[in-house]
């Protein structure tokens, strides 16, 4: 590898071949790194970076255990210290038998290479029987595989079906030690109805200790599959990839104790989180998309309805490039009002350019204490309906102002991405039903609180 610094400012990447040597915009290596502590907080001075990375022992480790060299692309990559982290949290966790644990890994941060980069490593360790990555999709069982074999060729095999996964975790193959597959294979071995007697035959496991990590783990932990793969293999541990990790205030799935109700968390079911990498450090780090904001300011004060407020949303959108994506915070009376504010709505409808509605909480903005929307627009939307986020109840209450915690944003986020329906939360609202309302767009009528 190499590290550049100018002592105030410290960077370091992998020393690859030209073809994987490309500049961007900044004129900068693609991708370069900056040393951070546990909680990511940078350490650029030349003199806490060399104490800190250049021991003989941490620079031995990351050249030996943290680097991966992708076979077929023959690119070299260094993980980045969140990464590492999470790594050596799960791998220390099973070395000391400590139970089950998180990571919150925001969206886009990679978690595969992370989550293979333990795998490997859990897989030269004696005292783990087998070690099962484990997604809830067919489609992410192909994905995640694939990305496994490229980071090392041939690592893991494609379980076709149940049987094969079955015989795979009964074999003493070490190349079947780390076995990719579905919740949905898994649960069918563990069904005790089932007529092939898969829970039967793995009867030898039962006791043995198998390592279990789950890829977003906050859609495929909260039912029946969870709980028998803990009743069945107690010598278990169980750990969680999440880029949304489900809190008392973002939860759906119930547990009743006696006569007392309370709502499951990911940390109900993993019991500590592990490591966190949130949105927030990601943007700040350039590894998702920064958010890019426009002002459209005329040379008057105007106020909101009047016709050069129209105006501005009306030329935003004229200025969208095709594939471009545009976000606007707008009082909620655009939403249902008459007039030409109902003119526009509609015709960006029948355009197809409005694709989703979310719902902010109140007194989130210095300049206004009333509850406002962001309305996404786009000029080429894929779906034939519009997306309703109601979050209007997720915030932390303060005197003057209210404030959206991570764990706010990373659901809102969530919930735009997989466009995923749940109760009083979001709704996916098809645009037969919204013409039916005359295309009243009240948030209200489509997602109830």
């Amino acid at each position: 590898m190499f590290i550049v610094s100018n002592r105030v400012n410290t960077y370091y990447f992998a020393n690859n071949n030209n073809t994987h040597f490309s500049f961007n915009a900044d004129e900068q290596f693609l991708p370069i790194y900056q040393l951070a502590s546990t909680d990511n907080k940078k350490i650029t001075h030349l003199d806490d970076f060399s104490e800190m990375f250049l021991s003989k022992c941490t620079l031995g480790q990351m050249i030996s255990r943290y680097m991966v060299l992708v076979a077929s692309e023959q690119k070299l990559l260094i993980m980045r210290p969140y990464q590492i982290y999470a790594v050596k949290t799960i791998v220390d966790c099973i070395h000391q038998n400590r139970g089950n644990g998180y990571i919150w890994h925001t969206t886009g941060s990679g978690k595969t290479l992370t989550s293979f980069k333990a795998s490997t490593l859990l897989k030269d360790n004696p005292d783990i029987e087998k070690c099962l990555f484990v997604v809830d999709r067919k489609d992410l069982d192909r994905q995640t595989r694939e990305e496994f074999n490229k980071f090392q060729e041939g690592c893991v095999e494609e379980n076709t079906n149940t049987e094969m996964l079955v015989r795979r975790l009964l074999s003493d193959n070490y190349a079947n030690k780390v076995i990719v597959t579905t919740i949905q294979k898994l649960g069918l071995a563990l069904d005790p109805n089932n007529k092939n007697n898969y829970k039967k035959r793995l009867e030898p496991l039962r006791n043995k200790r198998i390592v279990f990590i789950f890829d977003e783990c906050h859609r495929s932990q909260f039912g029946e599959n969870h709980k028998a793969i803990k009743e069945f293999f107690p010598n278990a541990q169980l750990f969680g990839f999440t880029g949304t990790p489900i809190f008392e205030d973002n939860a759906i799935y119930k547990q009743i104790d006696g006569t007392v109700g309370s709502y499951v968390t990911t940390r109900d079911i993993f019991q500590k989180q592990l490591h966190a990498y949130t949105i927030t450090h990601a943007i700040e780090d350039r590894n998702v998309l920064r958010f890019h904001i426009d002002y459209f300011k005329p040379g008057k004060n105007i106020t909101i309805g009047s016709t050069e407020h129209k105006t501005a949303v009306v030329n935003a959108i004229h200025f969208l490039s095709k594939e471009g994506t545009m976000a606007i915070i707008l009082p909620h009376g655009v939403l249902f009002r008459g007039g030409s504010e109902k003119r526009i709505r509609t015709k960006l409808l029948k355009d197809g350019n409005i694709d989703t509605v979310i719902g902010l909480p109140a007194k989130l903005f210095y300049s206004t204490g009333i509850p406002v929307c962001i309305l996404v627009l786009k000029k080429c939307k894929k779906f034939d309906d519009v997306l309703f986020i109601n979050a209007v109840d997720y915030f932390e209450k303060g005197k003057r102002q209210n404030n959206l915690l991570p764990e706010h944003i990373e659901k809102i986020v969530a919930a735009y991405r997989d466009r995923k329906e749940e109760t009083r939360y979001s709704r996916r609202v098809s645009m037969d039903e919204i013409e039916k309302n005359e295309f009243n767009l009240n948030i209200s009528r489509y997602v109830s609180t």
